[in-house]
């Protein structure tokens, strides 16, 4: 398997989550090489966990979701990701070690909120950043630790934690 589609509304709308979840574990076991993943519209939180280490290269995001799972995606090798303009949370570790991830631009999520806590560390090819668009962002301690950041566009009032970003690389800010 190297795409996945999963659009079963009917079935998906009875047990959304817990179907969710267990359709990855089983894949888990099977086959982690699914290189393109769409998941259905429906779903509105992303649980813990749920894609971690698959060889995802291309990502579609519900366009309803909210929330984005602690280690949904880490490990993964994401290169593009269409964020919905509902997001509002990445929690934490939610794409650390995508090392294939260069840009993140959250500027269509006007309601979003927030980064965790290593969100993004270790995502070394990371150079872009767009955060505006949103009105206040809180992003915790080391959300791009060892990330190489040369763009960013933050909002004012954009609340840091600890060392959440390593300025030295950055050139436009």
């Amino acid at each position: 398997i190297n795409f996945l589609v999963l659009n079963n509304e009917k079935y998906l709308n009875e047990k959304q989550s817990k179907f969710v979840t267990n359709i990855f574990n089983v894949l888990k076991l099977v086959h982690k090489d699914i290189i393109f993943l769409s998941l259905p519209s429906s779903l509105e939180v992303l649980s813990h966990k749920l894609c971690n280490n698959f060889k995802i290269k291309k990502l579609l995001l519900p366009e309803n979701l909210q929330v984005i799972g602690s280690e949904c995606f880490s490990g993964c090798q994401i290169e593009v990701i269409d964020f919905p303009k509902t997001l509002v949370t990445i929690r934490e570790f939610a794409f650390s070690g995508n090392k294939a991830l260069k840009k993140l631009d959250l500027e269509k999520c006007t309601n979003f909120k927030e980064i965790g806590d290593y969100a993004f560390s270790g995502c070394t090819s990371l150079e872009y950043v767009n955060l505006l668009g949103n009105f206040k962002v809180f992003i915790g301690k080391f959300a791009f630790v060892d990330c190489k950041i040369k763009t960013c566009f933050l909002p004012e009032g954009t609340c840091f934690d600890t060392a959440c970003i390593d300025f030295s690389f950055i050139n436009k800010l």
